[in-house]
């Protein structure tokens, strides 16, 4: 599961799964574990490639469907902008408008 997540990343990104541990400055061995043995990567692992592919680790992990949203222009929400993102995604724009 975490492997396919990977790929698909990778593919999105036009890296190979090999150029995508180097350029994160892990062993490039670990994309060809992943594969084999189905093995998870933990902690600071699992966040520096979350942060190089700009998704959450949920996603990596398979509990969450989507990639971090992002605006019409392509820019990541994060932080306060992600917040307020979520608490207006199905407000009417007249609704934003008043708040």
């Amino acid at each position: 599961m975490f492997y396919d997540a990977f790929k698909l990343l990778c593919e999105k990104k036009g890296v190979s799964p090999k150029r995508a541990v180097t350029e994160m400055g892990l062993s490039n061995s670990l994309a060809t574990k992943w594969k084999n043995t189905g093995a998870i990567p933990k902690g600071e692992t699992l966040a520096k490639i979350a942060d190089y592919f700009g998704v959450s680790v949920a996603y990596l992990l398979g509990t969450e469907q989507k990639e971090k949203p992002t605006t019409p222009e392509g820019s990541e929400l994060t932080g306060s902008r992600l917040e307020l993102w979520l608490q207006t995604a199905d407000m009417s724009e007249e609704e934003i408008i008043a708040l």
